[in-house]
């Protein structure tokens, strides 16, 4: 049985041929840029499949559903006494992740806050509530709470985060809010100088929709749709927000093409190619380009 002591999680959210373990007992902070994988900025490096969570299962309201005998809710933290918290500990197909009673105080800091890990490898949430991670964003920047989540339960993943669950998770079924904004949206959700882009994963967002993990990249959006772009190294292009920067025609040179999906349909005139995200080894993804 894996004990809170212990929190181990093997993501394998880059490219297929990474396998990253990552665990939270090794001396190194763990970088968040290690679960989202280097090549985010990659068109061909598309979302996996992924479906809506069921929730038909949860006939009440999780803060009022009875929790088996000695287990607590990670989520809500009921059951455990006030000097424990309830942390991550293993995996029930028929209701998600299961937690278990620890000796500690957690904080109150949520996904997507700056946190401060503890000196205690146990105490996988830092300041954080202990249904998040506190991890290294990236160098030189803050560790930030990166929420938890099942199939059963994305409440966490705020913030243009989006659940992603089919990694390679002790324990399995294990899940985590991953992206800060959505590529198919053109509302400008990262910063002044920014884009969004789509990383190697996707997932279900907080109302359960179906969602591509997005990261902000340095962009200034002057490009034309249709006109040449570059990616840059950062990952970022200066393509209009809702477009991604791919390869197209004979000499496969990029351009600008705007993102689509089954529910973002394309331009009468277009139609949503999407074999364009899948990535090698993977099926084409749900996301595609207007052509």
């Amino acid at each position: 049985m894996l004990r809170a002591a212990r929190l181990l999680l093997l993501l394998a959210l880059a490219p297929p041929a990474c396998s990253l373990g990552l665990d939270l007992e090794a001396p190194r902070p763990i970088e968040l840029r290690d679960i989202i994988g280097p090549d985010a900025g990659d068109a061909e490096a598309g979302p996996a499949d992924a479906a809506p969570p069921d929730a038909s299962q949860d006939a009440q309201p999780r803060d009022a559903a009875p929790l088996p005998p000695g287990r607590c809710d990670v989520y809500t933290q009921r059951g455990c006494g006030a000097d424990e918290v309830c942390a991550v500990d293993t995996y029930d197909p028929a209701t998600g992740i299961v937690g278990a009673c620890t000796a500690g105080r957690d904080g109150n800091k949520t996904n997507g806050q700056v946190c401060t890990p503890s000196a205690n490898a146990a105490a996988y949430y830092g300041d954080c509530t202990a249904a998040h991670l506190c991890l290294n964003a990236a160098p030189g920047l803050p560790t930030t709470c990166v929420g938890v989540c099942d199939p059963f339960e994305v409440a966490l993943c705020t913030g243009g985060s989006v659940c992603v669950t089919d990694i390679d998770a002790e324990p399995a079924g294990l899940g985590v809010c991953l992206g800060e904004c959505n590529p198919l949206d053109d509302r400008g959700d990262c910063g002044p100088d920014q884009v969004c882009v789509v990383s190697p994963r996707g997932g279900v967002d907080a109302e359960g929709a179906r969602a591509v993990a997005g990261l902000c990249r340095p962009g200034n959006a002057t490009l034309l749709p249709g006109g040449p772009c570059t990616v840059r190294e950062d990952g970022g292009h200066d393509c209009p927000l809702g477009h991604a920067c791919v390869p197209f025609g004979l000499n496969m040179r990029s351009i600008c093409l705007q993102l689509c999906a089954d529910d973002r349909p394309c331009p009468a005139e277009q139609a949503c190619d999407q074999t364009v995200h899948g990535g090698a080894g993977q099926p084409p993804g749900w996301l595609g380009v207007c052509r």
